[in-house]
């Protein structure tokens, strides 16, 4: 009995040396796979944030290129801008220019003509206070005269004033 005892003690202890050896022969090979496995998702993740990166770095790059095109589009378009204003300013002065010599000469020859009207009026005052005053006197003549009656072809005294004043 002890031999049998032994014996299934002895077979005991070699299934549990058989299971602790299997049991560490898989654990040898799940500790070899998750050491892979690690190294693997280590890779990964090198990888993806490598690629994260160059991505950020091919986003920037994209983003400063799109943003010094459109800054350089704008500042084409400012400075377009600025010299159709000054070309307009220019042209503006020039027109300004232009009008404040018309209005100046348009006053010159305004004044002139009124002078001219002016002396033409007293020209033709002066003329019409001379006939007048003529004719005053003419009148005045005729009234002091006798009422005679002229025979014909004599000189009347209107007649006479008109002879005076030749």
């Amino acid at each position: 009995m002890r031999s049998e005892h032994l014996s299934a003690y002895e077979a005991q202890i070699e299934e549990l040396f058989k299971r602790v050896r299997i049991s560490r022969e898989t654990s040898e090979q799940l500790s070899t796979v998750a050491k892979q496995l690690r190294e693997d998702v280590e890779a990964e993740v090198r990888l993806a944030v490598s690629l994260g990166e160059q991505a950020w770095r091919n986003h920037y790059s994209w983003t400063e290129h799109e943003l010094r095109k459109y800054s350089e589009h704008v500042n084409a378009a400012f400075q377009s801008q600025c010299q159709r204003t000054q070309t307009l300013v220019s042209r503006l002065m020039a027109s300004v220019e232009s009008h404040e010599a018309i209005l100046e000469q348009q006053h010159v020859k305004f004044g002139a003509f009124v002078h001219k009207r002016q002396d033409d009026l007293e020209n033709h005052c002066s003329f019409i206070s001379g006939r007048s005053q003529s004719i005053t006197t003419g009148l005045q003549q005729c009234s002091n005269e006798p009422h005679t009656i002229l025979p014909r072809g004599s000189v009347s005294c209107t007649e006479g004033t008109k002879e005076q004043e030749h």
